[in-house]
């Protein structure tokens, strides 16, 4: 229903405002200082919500404060520099991990550290519609030779293009938005002057402000197929302008590149996930999904190329580009990679290479609105109307059509998840049931409380929605923790599961959802919910005065209303649920048994005691002798950066140290001048063989750099 009335929304608008512009006697006319003052107008209004109350503003709950903006706000306040984050999701390699992080300099880290969160989204927002609406608008005027209404109409329908544009650009920065303006500059500008410099700032600004793996892959991919456009004898220039602007790109971001592709082999998208369709009705299915998210653009590429051909102008080019840019995602996700040696790619979803689709409707559009001819329509509804009035109608009411759509689901999602007051709520910022002495983790309940912001106020988090999830995790969490399955492709480490109804009952039974017994096994002490919750022995430590209960989807609308704009202003206090005693972040193991660590069974039965299991042969690879093992006690340990530091009680034989954070190749450690090598334990963990009469234990985490790499590749040869 919700789809259906934005859709409702979307058509009426549009049809209302293409009729009013077209019944006009007069054809509307802009002079540059009017243009000015319409594009500053439109730009403040279409972003109006993110920044109008400042820290009280709109943000999407559910996707840029579940998943990007913590990031900035985690680096630019928490982070210590290093190369691993114990605070995110059971602890994780700060540069793999998200698609927006591990690049030298970020225009997103700098305003938010910079600048208060409300002035930081006014800068983020008018920055990424910003360059999208100049970008397409001299596309339109200087391309496609529009006039300037026609050229603004266009320029405000590329600003809604899709989702990556609106509701998660705090993820991909300007680096969606800049793609118009990149095709501009790149293509239409060869053999200009300035050309080189243009290239060159424009790069510049998309290598700070962009996802590598998302934004610039629709970037590049679009600006290439756009070369059909290109006069022939600038076709190199143009490659050479790509290549540079790929160039500047790596420059600041080869280490993060670097960093995913060598998790990649221990990650659930390279271990386990599949983008290659198993059958002909699977990739027929894909196709048919391409075509629904671009519907909404489809039937204007259509009327567009129509008109084109109508009017004996060159539309094939066009057409082309547009099933290009829209298949080749899909088409290059069925590619075998690992087949061709090129394992690394298998996990990356080249169906962000497509999203490029609104760039190319937009400019196929303008190319029609300036072929329209200016003859009268000769119509008893538009009696005053011409060809090219009625068509820059339509492009005026879908443009409006779209700002209303976007605006009232974000007024929708405002209400009914909140904003960035979430940030504010009391007992998280200011936490007086967390304990002082040790280290512990947290995971959320997630209903209008964000898994994402937990590590930006300081708690360690076991769940998070990030992209290069480990292998090992997605599969405790999905086999494990979770009582119900949740695809794990999309980095989403969660409760949250498809049956999980948020919004029906006024208290949710957690062991229902959750197995307890893991969750303490991996160093998890809290829940944090905004909704009550019982079951798994929880005992409420902190909560709202009352019992209070967030608006329910069986209460009158006039009753919900009210609480939802109270609730966006000032969040209630978060319901903090204590778990029974949790095993600590590094501990000695009690006991030891051979076996599949994934035994999830026996885990429950031997964990809460200490108890481990090891699989054989790692066992062997250690030489670590069970019969001889003895418990060694971790007296005190510390958290540093890249690692932890552990005293222990001396003993006459070896014992094994567990370290609670999941095992991947770059860890190491060592006791006292014994070099050691960790084993994974425990499904989600690691431990240590820990020699006879050892105190000191570090541990540390270093994945070689790609300057490393090549550094000792130089030096082997010289």
């Amino acid at each position: 229903m919700y789809y259906f009335t934005l859709a409702f929304i979307y058509l009426a608008v549009c049809a209302v405002t293409a009729l009013f512009v077209a019944r006009k006697s007069e054809p509307l006319t802009l002079d540059s200082k009017t243009y000015q003052i319409v594009a500053w107008a439109f730009l403040l209004f279409a972003t109006l919500e993110y920044w109008i109350v400042g820290d009280l503003s709109y943000l999407n709950s559910s996707v840029e404060l579940e998943h990007s903006l913590p990031v900035f706000l985690f680096e630019a306040l928490w982070h210590d520099g290093g190369q691993f984050a114990h605070g995110f999701s059971g602890g994780n390699d700060w540069a793999a991990m998200f698609l927006h992080s591990g690049q030298y300099f970020s225009f997103e880290r700098f305003i938010v550290a910079h600048l208060p969160l409300g002035a930081a989204q006014f800068v983020h927002k008018m920055s990424v519609y910003g360059i999208s609406f100049l970008g397409m608008y001299l596309l339109a005027r200087r391309v496609a030779k529009c006039a300037r209404p026609q050229s603004a109409a266009v320029a405000a329908l590329s600003v809604f293009g899709h989702n990556y544009m609106t509701i998660a650009d705090w993820n991909h920065g300007v680096g969606f938005a800049a793609t118009s303006m990149a095709v501009y500059l790149i293509v239409f500008r060869a053999g200009r002057r300035w050309y080189w410099t243009g290239i060159a700032a424009l790069g510049g600004l998309v290598a700070m402000s962009s996802s590598i793996t998302h934004s610039n892959m629709t970037l590049l991919m679009t600006t290439f197929v756009l070369i059909l456009l290109s006069d022939r004898k600038y076709r190199f220039r143009i490659l050479s302008a790509l290549f540079l602007f790929l160039f500047i790109l790596l420059l600041n971001w080869h280490e993060s590149l670097f960093a995913k592709v060598q998790l990649s082999a221990w990650s659930f998208r390279g271990v386990e996930y599949n983008h290659t369709s198993q059958t002909v009705a699977e990739f027929l299915e894909k196709f048919t999904r391409v075509i629904d998210i671009w519907i909404y653009w489809l039937i204007p590429a259509a009327g567009g190329l129509a008109v084109l051909k109508w009017r004996k102008q060159p539309w094939q080019a066009l057409a082309v580009a547009l099933v290009t840019c829209m298949l080749t995602g899909l088409l290059l996700n069925e590619l075998p990679w690992r087949t061709i040696g090129l394992g690394a790619l298998h996990g990356i979803n080249f169906k962000n290479s497509g999203y490029g689709v609104p760039t190319v409707v937009c400019l196929i559009v303008a190319y029609a609105l300036a072929a329209l001819p200016s003859q009268l329509l000769k119509s008893r509804m538009f009696p005053s109307a011409s060809w090219s009035t009625v068509g820059l109608a339509l492009v005026i009411g879908m443009a409006a059509g779209n700002v209303a759509r976007n605006k009232t689901a974000n007024l929708s999602n405002w209400l009914s998840q909140g904003g960035l007051t979430v940030l504010k709520t009391e007992n998280l910022v200011k936490r007086d049931w967390q304990p002082q002495d040790h280290p512990f983790r947290v995971v959320t309940f997630p209903y209008r409380l964000p898994l994402q912001i937990m590590p930006v106020l300081g708690l360690d988090t076991l769940d998070g929605q990030y992209n290069l999830v480990l292998g090992s995790v997605a599969k405790f969490w999905r086999d494990g923790i979770l009582k119900h399955p949740l695809d794990m492709s999309s980095g989403f480490v969660t409760i949250e599961t498809n049956s999980l109804d948020l919004k029906c009952c006024a208290s949710y039974d957690i062991s229902k959802h959750a197995d307890i017994d893991l969750l303490r096994l991996l160093n998890v002490e809290f829940i944090i919910s905004t909704l009550p919750l019982h079951g798994g022995e929880l005992r409420l430590v902190d909560g709202p005065e009352s019992s209070f209960v967030p608006p329910r989807r069986s209460d009158p609308l006039l009753k919900r209303l009210p609480i939802y704009f109270e609730l966006a202003v000032r969040p209630k206090k978060a319901y903090i649920y204590a778990l029974p005693p949790a095993r600590p972040r590094l501990y000695g193991a009690t006991s030891v048994e051979t076996g599949d660590p994934f035994d999830y069974a026996r885990l429950r039965k031997i964990g809460a005691q200490g108890g481990v299991i090891i699989d054989a042969k790692s066992a062997v690879n250690v030489n670590f002798d069970i019969q001889t093992f003895v418990p060694k006690r971790v007296r005190s340990f510390r958290l540093v950066r890249d690692g932890v530091e552990a005293k222990l009680d001396a003993t006459d034989s070896q014992g094994l140290v567990v370290l609670n954070i999941p095992y991947t190749p770059f860890w190491n450690a060592k006791a006292g001048d014994h070099i050691l090598k960790p084993i994974p334990v425990n499904g989600m963990q690691m431990g240590v063989v820990v020699p006879a009469g050892a105190t000191d234990l570090t541990f540390t985490y270093h994945r070689p750099t790609l300057r490393e790499t090549i550094a000792g590749r130089l030096g082997g040869l010289i």
